[in-house]
């Protein structure tokens, strides 16, 4: 190729480019989130910063390796009445992943045992409970209608709730 950074014996980058010719290269993430109220985003095990509140939510960018990466937000209300999440998710080679009734949440929220490595990669959360599917950005039956104002205008993405007053 046209790129002497690239061969088998490079040090891999986290670029976008199979920099050490593995077939594997990474790809950028774009992740908006929102939490009615507040919560946390994390990415591989890392939080990776606040997810920002219902009206705005937050936007960030991080770079994801090939192969298996999990994606979880902690939220929470701060009022202590429902917890509402969005999440709209793109990457650098065009495929869009979004919030939606194939998400899951823990239903035994106050119980700590199991929930070590929640956010890392292999965690097992086939014992969790699958979320309310409170309809997409625009649906005028529940109180986050409108997208959050970091959103793109055309999301698919959809609000999703735990079933929990909290």
């Amino acid at each position: 190729d046209l790129n002497s950074d690239t061969h088998p014996n490079s040090t891999e980058l986290v670029d976008g480019v199979d920099s050490d010719c593995n077939g594997q290269k990474d790809w950028l993430a774009t992740l908006y989130v929102a939490v009615d109220d507040a919560g946390e985003l994390c990415v591989n095990g890392e939080v990776i910063g606040e997810t920002g509140n219902w009206m705005d939510g937050r936007v960030y960018e991080v770079w994801l390796r090939s192969g298996a990466a999990t994606i979880g937000i902690h939220g929470w209300d701060v009022g202590f009445h429902v917890t509402a999440a969005i999440a709209h998710i793109e990457l650098s080679n065009g495929v869009v992943w979004v919030s939606d009734d194939t998400w899951r949440y823990d239903p035994e929220p106050q119980e700590l045992a199991g929930k070590q490595g929640w956010c890392h990669n292999g965690f097992d959360d086939s014992a969790w409970a699958f979320v309310l599917d409170l309809g997409p950005i625009g649906n005028a039956a529940h109180p986050w209608g409108n997208a959050p104002s970091v959103f793109p205008p055309d999301s698919s993405a959809h609000w999703i709730w735990d079933h929990f007053p909290v």
